[in-house]
């Protein structure tokens, strides 16, 4: 399935929209690298696909893991928007409400085989626990992600306490589960995350949310982008499991405190 044939797929589109609220949206290719897109809207979403040139460029899709409030909308023109973006930079964190953990399995170093391994073994982990998170096939390992309202910190320390959270309890998991695939290098307020629904322009494989049925007969095919069409994505969203933050705070306790 062409790449633009899958972007213009309502059903991806409002996908995309829906966990694209309140974050900040980046495009990346070798060749361009546009921070800083606010798609709150569907209207939102196609404009930046069209100035961008979406559709034809192997551009990837990522999302913040921050959540923003009042995020500025920034202006089409390279020159004004390049001024604008210093100042977004510089008062970042006067925008960020929240802080979701991400985990990310890179299978770039090691077998893909492995990869799943351990993904599983970090899986089986949290579901001991009930923590609410959502799994995802990136296009070529996997993601966990929890939402930061799950996500302790002390209340002096703020949304900033949240990430140090995040980096203690990923490193805490890499150790305590021997997770050789978990990239630990990048921790900071403005990291950003593939965005689900988005296609991986070196695979053409979707970064697909998966349910646990999904993941336990998981084989690449069910990420094409012409197979994932063909699901109910009307409503679909990341598929997080039920559970409250002091699943999170017993985890926490017991890998980072003990």
């Amino acid at each position: 399935m062409k790449r633009c044939d899958y972007y213009k797929n309502k059903q991806v589109q409002f996908e995309i929209v829906k966990l694209a609220m309140n974050r900040e949206v980046v495009m990346l290719s070798p060749e361009l690298k546009v921070r800083g897109i606010r798609a709150n809207s569907h209207k939102a979403l196609l404009s930046n696909f069209q100035r961008w040139n979406f559709y034809a460029e192997p551009l990837h899709l990522y999302y913040s893991l921050a959540s923003l409030y009042d995020m500025p909308i920034f202006s089409f023109k390279m020159i004004d928007r390049a001024e604008q973006l210093k100042l977004f930079r510089d008062k970042f964190n006067s925008y960020v409400t929240n802080y979701d953990l991400g985990i990310d399995m890179d299978a770039h170093e090691i077998p893909y085989e492995q990869c799943y391994i351990e993904t599983k073994r970090l899986k089986d982990f949290f579901d001991e626990y009930k923590i609410p998170y959502s799994i995802r096939f990136t296009g070529s390992g996997f993601h966990f992600n929890v939402s930061g309202a799950y996500i302790p910190s002390k209340h002096e320390e703020g949304v900033l306490g949240k990430v140090e959270t995040c980096k203690r309890i990923v490193y805490e998991l890499s150790v305590l589960l021997n997770l050789t695939s978990l990239d630990k290098s990048i921790y900071d307020i403005r990291r950003i995350w593939r965005m689900p629904y988005s296609l991986h322009s070196k695979t053409n494989l979707v970064c697909l949310p998966l349910t646990d049925e999904q993941f336990e007969n998981f084989n690449k095919d069910m990420a094409l982008p012409e197979n994932v069409v063909k699901l109910k994505l009307w409503g679909r969203g990341d598929l997080s499991r039920p559970g409250d933050i002091k699943s999170i705070e017993k985890l926490h306790y017991d890998i980072c405190e003990n």
